[in-house]
């Protein structure tokens, strides 16, 4: 019956219901997890995506614009990505919908340790396996199949020096455009095991000729960096 405490009271609810449960509602809504199986047949890294196991890979859409994006999310280009695996390799095919592939303005000979911001058009992989914390690879390839590649220790700590053995190729069609890569586990420090929980993000830049505003977004709500923020790769 205090009034003074049930004022407290009311004050903290308030604070209780503005910040934590809002969080909360937002990383329910936002939460994804991707069933991978083990690949079935043979994938050929060739940028076609017409094998079985791609067919019968779960796909992982809904990409997202950040908060800060020009772009908002209803007005996006979709992408898509379906994930395969064995022992020693991770597979990746992205499907980058595109209605004007022509635009689609990309750099063409860009310098893996400081060829960033030629990449123009590009999707970015970014992937971790437990042992590493919060520490991910990054892999950026572009529309015109340049490569840009860093290992991140943290989003003010990336190591420009790693550099990837993987296959990769990319195909442009008449409404989007294909990624198709393949990664050693030689190079990640892991093999890839049924059990295992891997954490990924996959983000995407399009930049198209003639328009002003850049499309940025992830499969992560937006987000880019934090491995905390990525989606769990469940290893079937």
């Amino acid at each position: 019956p205090d009034p003074r405490a049930l004022q407290h009271v009311a004050m903290e609810k308030s604070v209780f219901e503005r910040t934590w449960l809002v969080e909360r509602k937002v990383y329910v809504d936002n939460f994804k997890e991707l069933n991978v199986y083990r690949r079935a047949g043979e994938i050929r890294v060739d940028g076609v995506l017409d094998e079985a196991d791609w067919k019968n890979a779960d796909v992982l859409g809904n990409f997202k614009a950040p908060d800060w994006g020009k772009v908002k999310t209803a007005d996006l280009q979709q992408t898509f990505v379906r994930v395969t695996y064995d022992h020693d390799h991770l597979y990746f095919a992205v499907e980058a919908m595109e209605p004007t592939p022509a635009k689609m303005k990309a750099g063409k000979n860009v310098d893996r340790t400081t060829g960033y911001g030629e990449l123009g058009n590009h999707v970015e992989l970014f992937y971790s396996f437990p042992d590493m914390a919060e520490k991910c690879y990054q892999l950026m390839v572009n529309s015109e199949g340049q490569m840009y590649d860093v290992k991140v220790n943290s989003v003010s700590d990336k190591d420009a020096s790693f550099r990837t053995t993987a296959k990769w190729a990319v195909r442009k069609g008449t409404d989007r455009w294909t990624l198709e890569i393949a990664i050693p586990c030689d190079e990640i420090g892991s093999k890839c095991l049924p059990g295992m929980v891997w954490r990924l993000n996959v983000g995407r830049v399009r930049v198209i000729r003639d328009v002003p505003r850049g499309e940025t977004s992830s499969c992560c709500n937006g987000n880019f960096y934090g491995v905390s923020n990525f989606i769990h790769l469940k290893l079937r």
